[in-house]
């Protein structure tokens, strides 16, 4: 594929197949809000197809068909950029139409550059790269984040791209401890269990609008107050449901990844 004289940079494209069309598709990023769509019968010779724009659109592009509600047969179509902003829309093996979006998909540090894998059946699973890390005295300098599969969920905002860690963690685990009941009052630390430097943790909390929170973790704090949860520099929405709080939490010796 020669470059299409657009950004002399454009690069990362994602090859899949289009059963419908019986065709290859690429999507290739060619510049900066931009990306574009060929085709082909077998993978040498490449046919334009169509052009979508999307502000601030920028490198490793992924499109990936997701259900929605897990209901049967019923999907949509989700482009996404290094940054792992977000369409929702429809394609039909030619071109990508959005209905929805930009959204955004993380809102840490360090997510950057995700794909998702082909021909997993119907599991759609999704691994970025974890930019940023410092590793001293490691014989290595880079690391990825935990597989996490992708679904489409309708929420009180609008359709939303969801994700949540692979079940395939759980044969790491070397044990468990569960604690029920537990009430906080203000100014009250509670230590709970025992545990190393990684650590699978699920809690649900009841909450009142004027509730408070916070997790001390591998010398860092989570905190969650008045429907937002925060780490680090980083903040992100988190109304309860009802009137409860549920997260996820995976902390590895170099890394926390939250979900809610």
């Amino acid at each position: 594929m020669p470059n299409q004289g657009l950004d002399e940079g454009e690069r990362d494209p994602k090859v899949f197949r289009y059963e419908p069309s019986g065709k290859w598709v690429m999507v290739l990023w060619v510049r900066k809000g931009q990306v574009r769509f060929f085709t082909s019968d077998d993978l040498l010779k490449w046919t334009y197809a169509s052009d979508f724009v999307g502000e601030g659109f920028f490198e490793c592009p992924d499109i990936v068909q997701v259900s929605l509600d897990g209901a049967p047969g019923i999907t949509k179509w989700v482009l996404y950029d290094a940054a792992f902003n977000y369409w929702i829309g429809s394609f039909d093996g030619i071109s990508f139409e959005a209905e929805s979006g930009p959204y955004t998909g993380d809102f840490g540090n360090n997510f950057y550059a995700a794909q998702t894998w082909n021909n997993l059946g119907s599991r759609l699973v999704q691994i970025g790269w974890m930019r940023g890390g410092e590793y001293p005295e490691m014989p290595f300098n880079q690391q990825m984040s935990f597989p996490c599969e992708l679904s489409l969920r309708t929420t009180p905002n609008g359709i939303r791209l969801c994700r949540m860690p692979v079940g395939e963690i759980s044969v790491l685990y070397a044990g468990s401890e569960s604690v029920n009941d537990l009430t906080l009052v203000p100014e009250n630390t509670q230590n709970v269990g025992n545990y190393g430097d990684l650590l699978d943790l699920e809690l649900k909390a009841e909450v009142s609008p004027e509730s408070s929170f916070s997790i001390r973790l591998s010398g860092h704090e989570i905190i969650w107050s008045q429907g937002c949860i925060q780490c680090l520099d980083k903040k992100a929405d988190l109304p309860p449901s009802g009137n409860v709080v549920s997260l996820r939490i995976l902390a590895d010796r170099t890394s926390i990844e939250i979900f809610g």
